[in-house]
């Protein structure tokens, strides 16, 4: 009776470990498509389509993949690419339309990047409905990276880069070995993204664009693409975007070249720490943003520049902090006065910081932070000239 009664107990046991051991789905790794980018964009009016399915179809999905028939280890180390694409009025269906018509099955575990066309970013409810794909898909993973482009995703995503065809892979080494240093490094991935969309409204993905020469195509990045309520609110330019990351003390490794006495001289940033306080003034809410700046001279006309000179030196020092302050001021007056959006999160920086102000000024933020004066205060210590004293 015993030994009955046991043999009841481990029969579930054994049974999830039979169960667990075993694949009811199992797909061959050689008849897997591995998906390495995707791009999402609103569906071309313009295309050649019947006017059903103008009205039917939203989005247009595109895919990358490697190119192979026979992957013994990983899909991601191949050298060519297809890219596949379907018109559909879901994402999920424009997904389901591209594995229907592919010899493999496709698999999006391994997807690095996804790239979101101006279209796409510039209608709410499709962007929404997009974000809300992405999240729920099990499969995607949250960390996968996101870039904007004024033009469309699938563009990019067929773009025949020299020695580097597969652009999420790309991407995903680029950011790693800039470590998210600099302006260029600044990076947004999807579990970021949502976040800052349910928490302030706003987030910033980074922009990418095609960048023909008379060799060979290419890309480029710089610059970023502001999404203030599920919807394009406007583009940040180079500039413009490294004005923004002073601010946010993303700047370590950036080279930023300052015009002083007719003559070019650029600086490595070896550290930047910015540092915020807010104070009422004349009964209006004021942002002090000080920022301190360690670079290096990378390179200059010795004999001209007279830098071991320590009246130049500072000279130089002063110029350069004009040039930073001057990105801050001015990117913080066009997100203010034109693009109306708090990309910096100041408002939850306010509470944490000065909490009896964000009772006075929290409630109605939106026309408080445009009123809002910010204040750029740059402080730049140059620790090399690169010579030997």
């Amino acid at each position: 009776m015993g030994n009955h009664r046991r043999s009841r107990r481990l029969l579930p046991v054994a049974l999830a470990c039979l169960l667990s051991t075993g694949c009811w789905d199992k797909v061959e790794i050689e008849n897997r498509g591995f998906i390495i980018s995707l791009g999402i964009d609103k569906y071309d009016s313009n295309k050649k389509s019947s006017r059903a399915e103008e009205e039917y179809n939203r989005y247009t999905v595109s895919a990358a993949l490697p190119s192979v028939t026979d992957m013994k280890e990983s899909a991601v180390s191949d050298k060519s690419k297809d890219v596949k694409s379907a018109d559909n009025s879901t994402i999920s269906g424009c997904i389901q339309l591209m594995d229907a018509a592919s010899s493999q099955k496709l698999y999006l575990g391994q997807v690095k990047l996804l790239v979101l066309g101006k279209g796409l970013l510039s209608d709410e409810n499709l962007f929404r409905q997009a974000v809300d794909a992405m999240e729920r898909d099990r499969d995607i993973s949250r960390k996968l990276f996101l870039l904007s482009t004024k033009e469309r995703a699938e563009d990019i995503l067929r773009l025949n880069i020299p020695g580097e065809p597969m652009l999420g892979l790309f991407v995903e080494n680029y950011y790693k070995n800039s470590g998210g240093a600099g302006f260029y490094g600044f990076y947004k991935v999807l579990e970021k993204s949502i976040s800052d969309l349910r928490s302030t409204g706003c987030t910033l993905i980074p922009e990418i664009e095609a960048e023909e020469t008379d060799k060979a195509e290419g890309i480029r990045f710089g610059g970023c693409a502001v999404i203030k309520d599920c919807k394009l609110a406007g583009w940040l330019d180079d500039p413009e975007t490294r004005g923004y990351a002073w601010v946010m003390g993303n700047c370590r490794n950036s080279s930023v070249t300052v015009v002083y006495n007719n003559m070019y001289i650029p600086i490595k940033v070896l550290k930047s720490r910015p540092r915020i306080t807010f104070s009422l003034k004349n009964g209006k809410l004021e942002c002090l943003i000080r920022v301190n700046v360690s670079g290096a001279v990378k390179e200059y006309d010795f004999t001209a520049a007279g830098l071991n000179n320590p009246s130049n030196l500072k000279a130089y020092q002063t110029a350069f902090e004009q040039a930073v302050s001057k990105e801050i001021g001015q990117t913080a007056d066009r997100v203010q006065s034109e693009i109306n959006a708090d990309i910096y999160n100041f408002k939850d920086l306010l509470r944490k910081k000065n909490y009896q102000l964000f009772l006075t000024y929290g409630e109605d933020w939106e026309r408080h932070y445009c009123e809002m004066e910010i204040i750029p205060q740059v402080k730049v210590d140059i620790i090399s000239i690169g010579t030997i004293k």
